[in-house]
């Protein structure tokens, strides 16, 4: 699946969305008020916003403990905007 990534320089957030997926719900995740989840109708993540996310380093992105509750197409289009965050 595709994702699609924006980032808001205005309010530092990194949006990444599921293409083509519908948002139902949203939560903040578990231990990190500046990343939330977005779910769709069956409970499935298919989005990720990151609040602050200029101000994440690369390596503690790598150990955050949520990393794991992201599909794995959009954990790579959040991995990617790390990479190159001038984007």
């Amino acid at each position: 699946m595709t994702a699609k990534v924006s980032f808001d320089h205005q309010h530092d957030v990194l949006y990444v969305k599921r293409a083509g997926s519908k948002i139902a719900q949203s939560d903040t995740a578990a231990n990190d008020s500046g990343l939330i989840l977005d779910f769709d109708s069956a409970g499935g993540v298919v989005g990720v916003r990151m609040l602050f996310a200029s101000c994440i380093e690369l390596s503690d992105w790598n150990a955050h403990p949520n990393r794991s509750a992201i599909p794995e197409d959009l954990l790579g289009a959040v991995d990617e905007w790390f990479s190159n965050p001038a984007q």
